[in-house]
Formats: structure tokens, C-alpha cells, sequence
């Protein structure tokens, strides 16, 4: 199904499935822990557990700030703020911990929905505007406001080393 992406994006929001807008559940399992690869943010067990849960997601990327994936068949990138849960789980992956990783299952929260950037033809052509940021609340319960369009928030790269400064531990949950 293509979506056009002329149309602004609220109003493209209505043939969006609410499973992929209301805080997804993603569970990372034991198989994901075994063929994770440590220091890549597009091969680690998060990101396999996300292919799984979204088959046809491309471009997906994970890092201690933010979970990054394009759903093509919506003209649409997700950029969900990572859970307490999922940078503990990552700090203890790429730290070489393996004997506290688990198998978990986290509930995405703050989504950020753009479009899914092409990249602009030089000849001539000047560079299309981006439209402002809007938050949409979809759905009820708990869930964050959404921020459509806009700026992505900032990333780093693709290979992750972590800074200790910033690190905060959490404390397990019973």
C-alpha cells in the first residue's frame, strides 16, 4: 500500500494502524541474545527483536537515547525514546555482562513521527521546507503525546561507546 506523501502528515495519521502508534510492546528473547553483535546499533538484540515484532521495518537503530526504525509501506519514520529497561539491557550487552542478560519485554513510550527523509535532488532544485513539530495524543491511557513532524532528536552514530558520566543505574524490579 503507498501512501502518498504529498498529503500532510496528521492527515495520513487515519490508515495507521493504533498497534504501531500506542506504545508497542517489544519482547527481546533468548535467541536475540545469542545472535546480538555487540557495538552495532542495527544488529543488536533489541533491533532483532524489533524486525521481529515489524517485519517490514528498515533502517532500524538503537541506542541508549532513542529506538529508530522506517515502516516503508507508511512513509513513515518512528523515533521512540529507549526505556529504562532497554538501556539497562544495553549497557550490560555492550559491557560484556553476560550473565545478567535476560530475556524482557519493554513497552515503547514518547514517540516522535516524521517522514521518511529521501534525499533531495541537487540539480537546481531547492530543499523542501520541514513543517513544525505538532503533538497528537493517540489513543488514551498512559501514553505520551506524540510529536508529529518536526526535527529528529539528535543521534551519534552507529557504533555505540557508551560515557559512564552520564549512566544512571535503575533498580531491578521485582
Amino acid at each position: 500500500m503507498a501512501i502518498n506523501q504529498q498529503k500532510p502528515l496528521l492527515s495520513r495519521m487515519k490508515g495507521i494502524p493504533k498497534s504501531l502508534t500506542n506504545g508497542p510492546k517489544i519482547t527481546t528473547n533468548q535467541e536475540h541474545i545469542e545472535y546480538g553483535v555487540r557495538n552495532n546499533s542495527h544488529r543488536c538484540p533489541m533491533s532483532l527483536a524489533i524486525r521481529q515484532r515489524f517485519p517490514s521495518a528498515r533502517y532500524i537503530s538503537i541506542d541508549l537515547q532513542t529506538i529508530r526504525y522506517s515502516l516503508p509501506e507508511y512513509g513513515l519514520r518512528f523515533i521512540w525514546m529507549t526505556p529504562p529497561a532497554g538501556q539497562r539491557f544495553l549497557r550490560y550487552f555492550e559491557g560484556g555482562r553476560e550473565g545478567e542478560l535476560r530475556p524482557f519485554t519493554m513497552a515503547l513510550r514518547g514517540l516522535f513521527l516524521m517522514d521518511i527523509q529521501r534525499r533531495p535532488e541537487r540539480k537546481g532544485k531547492k530543499p523542501v521546507r520541514k513543517p513544525k513539530a505538532k503533538l497528537h495524543q493517540f489513543g488514551g491511557g498512559n501514553n505520551l503525546p506524540a510529536t508529529i513532524g518536526g526535527k529528529a532528536p539528535s543521534k551519534v552514530g552507529t557504533d555505540r561507546i557508551f560515557g559512564v558520566r552520564a549512566w544512571k543505574e535503575y533498580p531491578e524490579k521485582d
